[in-house]
């Protein structure tokens, strides 16, 4: 089952970078690699990517437009993500 989640970024962020559970799912696929990926939908100076899913939950790093990791404690509470994962 494909899964598809927006979320708002949180007000402090954290390396290695912020947990979302897909609540939807008990557990995310994996075929050669995490069948998940993230999209942010509101922002040109960001992107993400998961770095791990263990279970039903994701953890998605969030980078600046040059490429280096956001700033621990950065606000990202106006940036949207939408988590898109395949599992059951």
């Amino acid at each position: 089952m494909i899964i598809a989640k927006g979320v708002r970024g949180p007000a402090s962020y954290a390396s290695p970078g912020f947990l979302v559970r897909v609540g939807e799912v008990q557990k995310i696929q994996v075929s050669s690699g995490r069948m998940a990926g993230v999209m942010i939908s509101s922002s040109t100076n960001f992107t993400a990517k998961v770095v791990q899913a263990s279970g039903n939950v994701v953890t998605v790093a969030v980078f600046t437009a040059s490429g280096t990791q956001v700033a621990d404690a950065t606000d990202l509470s106006a940036q949207h993500f939408m988590i898109i994962a395949d599992g059951y």
